[in-house]
């Protein structure tokens, strides 16, 4: 009789030792689960306190202190608790449908009337955080991936667009041009400060109706670039990315455009001032290229373009 409770205490030792077992596969199941899930969740926990966007505009805000942050990369930044999809936001028309229309310095002349087409940014895909932009693959050969990461069709336009970017960011070359696709914001800031330092100046193209129509152009300032400057282009892809590169031998303005039939410079006009890029180095470059073409000149003419308002001039700040 005296062993009854021994055998009793040896059974209930028995089943809260199976209880545990059980307990500690569901964990591991659960485990396990979950980080197949991970991948998939990713994209999801970019919109959620774990990378709250605002951690962004604060790492532009330490590296750069002076330079208030354009309204084109704060667009651009996901907002708290979003999830991120980026079919249906990447612009895929051909280049050939923004092409640049080039001009001559002396084509800038205060109240002259000329018609310019401003295209659309049609790409608004948004930036992912640093630690989720570098943990997904950026090479060309690692397209499936690519693709299955954020559900595109390999057969589709986008995929296409995004093979395109792919492979020319992955273009050799020389030491001396200093570019880089940057695929953060992180990453841009980074770019800028290595090349130009960290005091400076951002300018943007504001136009508040992008298509073809009729401008006055304005006094134009001329923007004090020193020797170098960057620009960074955003690119077509399934977040923001941007081609940013160091540039030599420019002069640059700042140009308001008073729309045709508007009575003055006053609050409308506030939202259309373009940058305007002029090359006035240019000696040495293919005489084949389109600038010259276009403009029936040779090398060693000077030639401007606008910068599209989904591009950045950042230039060394004004003393």
């Amino acid at each position: 009789m005296a062993r009854r409770p021994t055998i009793f205490m040896s059974c209930v030792a028995f089943i809260l030792l199976l209880i545990a077992e059980i307990q500690a596969l569901n964990a591991e199941t659960s485990a396990g689960q979950q980080n197949v899930q991970a991948d998939h969740q990713m994209i999801e926990m970019v919109g959620s306190n774990a990378y709250n966007p605002p951690s962004q505009l604060l790492y532009w805000q330490s590296a750069l202190p002076n330079t208030t942050m354009p309204k084109l990369l704060m667009d651009l930044l996901l907002p708290p608790g979003s999830a991120y999809d980026p079919r249906g936001n990447i612009d895929v028309r051909p280049h050939s449908s923004v092409d640049a229309t080039y001009f001559l310095v002396s084509d800038i002349q205060q109240e002259r009337t000329v018609k310019m087409l401003f295209p659309k940014a049609m790409n608004i895909t948004k930036f992912l955080p640093r630690q989720v932009a570098e943990s997904i693959p950026f090479s060309s050969t690692k397209l499936p991936e690519i693709f299955a990461h954020f559900a595109i069709d390999p057969k589709s336009l986008e995929a296409k667009t995004m093979e395109i970017v792919l492979k020319d960011c992955e273009q050799p070359f020389p030491e001396e041009e200093e570019r880089r696709c940057v695929t953060s914001l992180e990453s841009l800031v980074d770019f800028v400060v290595s090349k130009i330092g960290n005091k400076v100046d951002v300018y943007v193209t504001e136009v508040e109706n992008e298509e073809a129509q009729e401008f006055i152009i304005g006094k134009k300032t001329e923007l004090k670039n020193g020797d170098v400057s960057v620009i960074c282009h955003k690119e077509n892809f399934a977040y923001a990315v941007f081609y940013c590169h160091k540039i030599y031998g420019t002069k640059a303005y700042w140009v308001p455009l008073k729309k045709v039939g508007v009575d003055d410079y006053g609050a409308k006009i506030s939202k259309n001032f373009a940058v305007a890029i002029c090359h006035t180095e240019t000696s040495s470059w293919d005489p084949n290229i389109v600038p010259f073409q276009q403009l029936k000149v040779k090398p060693g003419t000077a030639f401007c373009h606008f910068i599209r308002s989904d591009t950045l001039l950042v230039t060394v700040a004004n003393k």
